[in-house]
């Protein structure tokens, strides 16, 4: 079945396991194709434009995803989930003449929305969409990991430092797609390296230098075997002399070149298409993913199972019969929900958590059980209302979908969305979303002059402004 997207009027197949998949959740078709749902879930999403801002309710400095003119209210992460304030006071009745989501964009700007999403945390104030850190400075996307910095999805690693989707790894450096690496600095798409510089697709090596696709082998430079002395005098210049890093750089990037590549990477999956894919079973049109059973256009995400249209829900602890959601885990049917974690039973609520079920529409919830936009119902009036909402929604062409752009809470180019779906100010107005003028800030002058030899660098580099 083909249908054209009402957004970009490009046309995007549903195959018979997508309608099967909406008939067993119970939602209409979408009228968007993939990369617009995509997209529109991404614009919720505010990952590295930070401010500072003060809490709202105690009045402390903080780090903020919101700017000082943002229209919410917004408390630092200990006022947030203490019970200081309570989310059903800012409880709406539902009026049938209006808009399901304007009434939702209503509450969404009475209810106080948390500074940082930084849960379980020591010492990481500056990490975001991350959990269970300890001192890990400006970090996106990382979970369980220990002093490291400036990493983005990273998981389970300690003593790392500018890291892209890394895994289980420790005093690692500028590496990308590595799993259980140790000391190894540089290096793309490695297994079980361990003291290893600028490696590529390399698989249980050691103290390997500039080496492409290999395995179980150890002391190598450019795919050659070496001495260990000749390794440890090539790696001392390679750390030391910028000038023969380039050139050694040069030699690596020549060999990486004649080196086969395979089409993707996927290990131990099964039934799957999409690339950078762990343990996967029938996952389709996913990528970086981990774990999945049965999914289909899945991103950023791992554990998760039956599920659908969704980014960065779900690692570290399962999920299920998620569809058209934007972060969270240890969730169980929800549909059309932006960050929302150890619930189930949830329809278009927004960062709602700790075991809370039978929510629509909810925003900042906390234990909580038969609410609609975040009023109190029993369970019966809440299954008739809750039918009702969607039957009115189902009408009006709102129900099925993720939340518009217009009420994202960030303007596009502070979201994610640019990213991967470039726009202009006036492509992102017609779309409904919000561009933000550049703040151009004023820098103070740099103090201290980098030196190409680090083992000359002195402790005067700690009162030093670097750049």
């Amino acid at each position: 079945m083909t249908k054209q997207c009402r957004q970009c009027s490009k046309s995007f197949k549903l195959e018979q396991w997508d309608l099967d998949f909406y008939q067993r959740i119970a939602v209409p078709q979408p009228s968007l194709c993939p990369d617009c749902r995509q997209q529109r879930r991404l614009t919720y999403r505010n990952e590295r434009k930070l401010y500072q801002d003060q809490c709202d309710l105690c009045q402390r400095q903080i780090i903020s995803l919101y700017s000082g003119d943002s229209p919410y209210t917004v408390y630092c992460q200990d006022c947030w989930w203490s019970d200081r304030w309570h989310p059903l006071d800012y409880a709406r009745e539902y009026d049938p003449d209006q808009s399901f989501f304007a009434q939702w964009h209503e509450l969404q700007l009475a209810v106080p929305r948390i500074a940082l999403f930084n849960l379980h945390s020591t010492n990481s104030e500056y990490t975001n969409h991350s959990l269970r850190n300890k001192n890990c400075y400006m970090g996106v996307a990382m979970g369980e990991c220990e002093d490291s910095l400036y990493g983005h999805w990273v998981l389970k690693s300690k003593n790392c430092v500018d890291n892209l989707y890394c895994e289980q790894c420790e005093l690692c450096y500028e590496c990308s797609y590595c799993r259980n690496c140790f000391q190894t600095f540089w290096s793309q798409y490695c297994e079980t390296a361990n003291d290893c510089l600028f490696c590529f697709e390399c698989r249980d090596v050691q103290n390997c230098l500039g080496c492409v696709q290999l395995q179980h082998k150890q002391y190598y430079i450019l795919n050659q075997p070496a001495t260990a002395e000749e390794v440890a005098t090539t790696k001392q210049r390679l750390l030391t002399h910028p000038e023969f890093r380039q050139q050694f750089i040069a030699q690596w990037e020549a060999l990486k070149l004649k080196a086969p590549r395979r089409f993707n990477l996927q290990i131990n999956c099964e039934q799957s298409t999409g690339n950078d894919l762990y343990n996967c079973r029938n996952a389709k049109f996913c990528f970086n993913c981990r774990n999945l059973d049965n999914a289909k256009y899945m991103f950023d995400l791992g554990d998760n199972k039956d599920s659908m249209d969704a980014y960065e829900h779900g690692w570290l602890v399962p999920s299920e019969l998620i569809y058209e959601a934007h972060a969270g885990m240890a969730g169980y049917n929800l549909k059309f929900c932006n960050i929302c974690a150890d619930s189930r039973d949830l329809q278009y609520c927004d960062c709602c958590f700790q075991g809370s079920s039978n929510l629509f529409g909810c925003i900042g919830l906390k234990k909580s059980s038969y609410c609609i936009l975040n009023k109190q119902y029993n369970e019966t009036e809440y299954y008739q209302l809750e039918k009702k909402i969607v039957e009115q929604m189902r009408k009006t062409g709102e129900y099925g979908e993720f939340f518009p752009i217009t009420y994202a809470p960030f303007a596009y180019n502070e979201s994610a969305a640019p990213e991967y779906f470039p726009s202009t100010p006036e492509q992102v107005t017609a779309l409904g979303g919000r561009w933000q003028a550049e703040d151009r800030k004023q820098y103070k002058v740099q103090t201290y002059r980098v030196l190409s030899d680090s083992t000359l660098v002195s402790d005067d580099i700690l009162q030093a402004l670097l750049a």
